[in-house]
């Protein structure tokens, strides 16, 4: 399944039947060369979102345990695929 992510915008997946879900947001590009996700993490009453950096060039990324194919990025938007 392809996922379209827009600046600024949460994404929920679903991990499967009563397996919770993963959330994210693609927070844009610094610069040329690099791109920015932010996964949301929580446990219990403590919760953090760290800024994770990945290449321009990277065609696969790992985000809270789980691998992504990277189908096209721009400064816009991102388009990930599982």
């Amino acid at each position: 399944m392809e996922y379209k992510i827009y600046v600024g915008t949460q994404i929920k997946i679903k991990n499967g039947f009563l397996k919770g879900s993963r959330n994210f947001m693609y927070s844009g590009m610094p610069n040329e060369h690099t791109f920015v996700m932010t996964p949301f993490m929580n446990y219990g009453y403590a919760g953090y979102s760290p800024n994770i950096y990945y290449s321009i060039n990277s065609q696969v990324i790992r985000i809270v345990d789980k691998d992504f194919d990277v189908i096209e990025v721009t400064s816009d938007y991102i388009i990930l695929a599982d």
